[in-house]
């Protein structure tokens, strides 16, 4: 079975093609993509609104996280394990890749605050535009 009718019967959604092929998209790249990035990707076989819907619901639903780098254009990847992890943007292509791999510090907020969200973005130069 196709890993993206896992993840559609795991959350219990409805199988569509459009959301079918939106997560094949996300199986088949390691890095972060945006709605354009999609859009691109689909050919014309899905239109603006319904990637819009499906990104928010699949956000709204824990298979997809946002990646917040500081411009006004979102990013998306599949969510990972540790759901807490570095995310590094390069500088040259614009790529944004999660690093799982690498521990972040412990941190303790102070009395009276409560973390809702934490976005951790390292930018510099990924391996592939360093090598070119």
């Amino acid at each position: 079975m196709k890993t993206s009718l896992k993840i559609l019967e795991k959350y219990n959604l409805v199988k569509t093609q459009a959301r079918l092929d939106i997560l094949d998209i996300f199986t088949e790249k390691s890095a972060a993509l945006s709605e354009g990035e999609i859009e691109d990707s689909l050919c014309g076989s899905c239109d603006r609104a319904t990637i819009y819907r499906t990104l928010n619901l699949f956000t709204l639903k824990g298979i997809l996280h946002e990646i917040a780098n500081g411009s006004t254009i979102r990013k998306y990847t599949l969510k990972k394990k540790p759901e807490r992890h570095l995310h590094f943007e390069c500088n040259l292509c614009g790529e944004i890749v999660c690093l799982t791999g690498i521990s972040l510090p412990d941190y303790r907020l102070p009395e009276g605050f409560t973390e809702q969200e934490a976005h951790f973005l390292i930018k510099g130069i990924c391996k592939a535009c360093y090598e070119a």
